[in-house]
């Protein structure tokens, strides 16, 4: 992707920024909960409104410690990620609700990109132009995790019952609460009880057995006219654990959800909560086996359960009862019957572990709705997955995707493409002894994030003008043949003097030759990196940190160009249509990348490599620089009773063996800073 003039510093951002959800779609963490993707951004920007970043019509927070579920694409690989940021947009004045054959559907805006089979391969559709009957990439099976889940205690208050509280989840609490998301209750009142009822004397006596050798506790059981048995363990302090621990199981039937815990639980807890709730809210049908249920939270948690084992499922909505079901898909029935029917029996192990990682759902319908009623809204919001670009919700795969918004031109790339800035310098022309952060309206973070930087000089040379000089004339000249034949009914010119000439002037490699190549090498080329191409950026890399072990060095690059070394490496082997990245594509990178180092990376009045005049826009030695006219400020402020005169910070700053010139300049930096004040003209004080 190409932006033009970034000076224009709101086109960059505009660039950078993501499209987006509607507030009320749902996202699935990797720790189990789920979560309304706007009120999550918002809770997260007003817990830390100092680190929240302006764009164009948007905001953008930095995060940790928040992971989704995430999908490599090209290598298919599944796994837990971290979340890079979460931003929020203003919203448009419509969205686009695409539904899937699974029963789930997510509202996005317009533009926003979806995944789509294309052709054996992977591609994207804008929202508004997806088809119904595409198909969209699905996970087979979402990760779980692999360290057992805590949960808090209760003391005993009183003559409370004594009961065992467990203090972390596993597989029998996780079939206990099977149980109760399908057939229990809960009361507070005079007593506090948990119940569960069935006429089904199997489950009863095995829910009998589970709460005892879990909580120690034995029920008391009461039979209603139809038969159906209701076992109550009555206790205030297993009522409050509930509570505490799994609050989703004490809601009503409509408002039930899956806990958080058991989502975020290991593979063997949420197998046997599956066990318990098919025992409950199960079925056999002629169609498929289902779960049925009366809360829509809980059938789409169903499915994201179920995705957690490895079985793909969909979800009906029966209008006429106003319930749902969760459906278990044909090509999944076995392994569901292997791992929740009947899961002492596992089979065909070797052959699933062959399975694909990745299914297909069809697009069901697709509508357009207005940014009004329930669906109003003023923000839409987005989370940035980094390097994927993709996270898992509503049980199939989602994108991320980059805007473009310049000079009344609109598009929506994918955002796994390359970016290049032309940036024009602030007074015309490059000043070789000025940082680079200085000489552009482009804020320095977004600087460093370029794996390269050219500027562009006018140094006379005469033999290189010569050349430019005849290559225009040329140009010109084979412009005013053509239009000199054409025009002129006696033109005396030849057509095959014009090829003659405008062949002189056609470019060594025909463009559109060049971009099949470049489309074919990205394609089809996904080179490996040799020992040998490791070990030369190795030592490169060290060795130039090396410069920077001196107690008062600056550090000369940092991590961010060993990456980009290995991009820039990757990308030559793929020039030469290569399987491997050789030590020759690793020389080819450190060159280059050398080279751009010596022209935007050199503090000139050090002369020596300074990663920060690329990442902060201030070298090492302006830094120290500011520093010093500071503390001057600050020292000579306290002698004088209308701040510190200017003259005489300058005269210290020189008898400390810094030029007066750059002293000055410093002063006016920190003026325009706001960190120094003028009380009186020519007198400083800080702020």
């Amino acid at each position: 992707m190409v932006i033009h003039n970034s000076e224009d510093q709101s086109a960059m951002h505009e660039a950078l920024e993501q499209q987006s959800y509607h507030p009320n779609s749902e996202v699935l963490l990797a720790d189990g909960r789920r979560v309304k993707i706007g009120e999550f951004v918002d809770g997260k920007m007003a817990a830390a409104p100092d680190s929240v970043v302006g764009g164009v019509d948007c905001e953008i927070l930095p995060v940790e410690d928040v992971g989704v579920h995430t999908v490599d694409l090209e290598s298919n690989e599944i796994r837990k990620t971290d979340v890079d940021r979460v931003s929020r947009h203003e919203a448009p004045e419509e969205f686009v609700r695409v539904e899937f054959s699974n029963g789930r559907e997510v509202l996005v805006t317009p533009e926003h990109p979806l995944f789509v089979e294309d052709d054996g391969g992977v591609g994207t559709v804008e929202a508004r132009a997806i088809d119904e009957g595409a198909f969209v990439p699905a996970p087979r099976k979402l990760p779980n995790s692999t360290q057992p889940v805590s949960l808090d205690g209760e003391t005993q208050v009183g003559k409370e019952k004594d009961v065992d509280l467990p203090a972390e989840l596993s597989p029998k609490l996780g079939e206990i609460l099977g149980f109760l998301i399908a057939e229990g209750h809960s009361y507070a009142g005079s007593s506090h009880e948990i119940g569960f009822s069935n006429q089904d004397e199997r489950l009863l006596d095995r829910m009998d057995r589970l709460m005892s050798s879990v909580f120690g506790m034995e029920s008391s059981d009461t039979t209603n006219a139809a038969g159906t048995i209701t076992k109550r363990w009555t206790s205030t302090k297993l009522y409050r654990w509930f509570e505490s621990n799994v609050p989703e199981v004490m809601h009503t039937a409509r408002e039930k959800r899956i806990p958080a815990a058991v989502l975020g639980a290991s593979e063997g807890v949420i197998r046997r909560f599956l066990v318990g709730a098919f025992a409950g809210d199960g079925g056999v049908e002629s169609e498929a086996m289902s779960f049925s249920t009366a809360s829509e939270g809980l059938a789409e948690d169903y499915a994201d359960a179920l995705t957690k084992i490895g079985v793909a499922s969909r979800i009906h909505h029966d209008t006429a009862e106003d319930s749902w079901k969760t459906y278990v898909m044909g090509d999944s029935t076995e392994q569901f019957v292997e791992q929740v029917v009947d899961p002492a029996d596992p089979r065909h192990d070797d052959a699933l572990e062959e399975r694909t990682s990745l299914r297909y759902y069809r697009v069901t319908n697709v509508e357009t709705v207005p940014n009004e009623g329930e669906y109003a809204c003023e923000w839409v919001y987005d989370i940035t997955v980094e390097p994927t670009n993709t996270f898992v919700s509503q049980g199939v795969v989602l994108h991320n995707s980059i805007s473009v918004s310049k000079a009344g031109i609109n598009a929506t790339l994918k955002s796994r493409c390359s970016l290049l800035g032309a940036a024009n310098p602030t007074y015309g022309r490059f000043d070789e002894y000025e940082p680079i952060g200085e000489q552009i309206d482009l804020a320095p973070p977004l600087i460093s994030r370029f794996d390269l930087i050219f500027t562009v000089t006018d140094q006379p040379d005469e033999e290189k003008d010569a050349e430019l000089a005849e290559h225009i004339l040329q140009t010109n000249y084979a412009g005013e043949l053509n239009t000199h034949r054409e025009e002129t009914s006696t033109s005396n010119y030849s057509l095959e003097e014009v090829e003659r000439v405008t062949e002189d002037v056609a470019p060594t490699i025909d463009p559109e030759l060049l971009r099949k190549y470049v489309a074919y090498a990205k394609r089809n080329c996904y080179p490996t990196m040799t020992e040998e191409a490791k070990d030369e950026i190795q030592e490169y890399y060290v060795k130039l940190r090396t410069r920077g072990e001196a107690e008062d060095a600056p550090v000369p690059v940092t991590a961010r160009k060993l990456e980009a070394l290995v991009r820039l490496a990757e990308a030559s082997a793929r020039v030469r249509l290569s399987d491997t990245v050789e030590a020759d594509d690793a020389q080819r990178a450190i060159d280059i990348a050398q080279y751009c180092l010596e022209d935007i990376g050199l503090d000139p009045e050090t002369g020596e490599l300074d990663a920060d005049m690329i990442e902060t826009g201030t070298s090492k030695s302006q830094r120290d620089r500011i520093m010093n006219i500071k503390s001057l400020i600050e020292t000579i402020e306290e002698e004088y009773d209308e701040g510190a005169p200017v003259d005489v910070i300058v005269e210290r700053a020189e008898e400390q063996g810094m030029d007066a010139s750059k002293a000055e300049h410093e002063i006016d930096k920190l003026k325009q800073k706001g960190e120094v004040y003028e009380p009186k003209t020519d007198h400083l004080r800080t702020t």
